[in-house]
């Protein structure tokens, strides 16, 4: 992950993704974004995750900025009431607005 981010040919997209863009084929994909999508997408990604039964579990990083949508609120009703296995990770960015 480094290596990409770093834009070095050995990288998960070869060093062409950067760090908007981080994937690997095995894991999933990651895009940070300054809004409440990745959070929602992870609904998505949990249901599929608890769908094939192989254990997986989705982590959902994200910035306190997001937590202040209404989506945001909607994933984490559906993904509690839906027993989903995902892990949401706020990271406090001080947001004052």
């Amino acid at each position: 992950m480094m290596a990409e981010i770093y834009g070095r040919v050995d990288g998960l997209c070869k060093g062409l993704g950067g760090s908007m863009h981080l994937t690997d084929v095995k894991r999933g994909s990651s895009a940070p974004q300054a809004s409440w999508a990745p959070v929602f997408r992870t609904r998505r990604r949990g249901l599929a995750a608890q769908i094939r039964k192989k254990g997986e579990i989705v982590y959902c990083f994200f910035g306190d900025g997001a937590s202040k949508q209404g989506a945001f609120h909607e994933t984490l009703n559906i993904a509690s009431l839906w027993k989903l296995p995902v892990i949401f990770v706020m990271e406090n960015n001080a947001t004052t607005s």
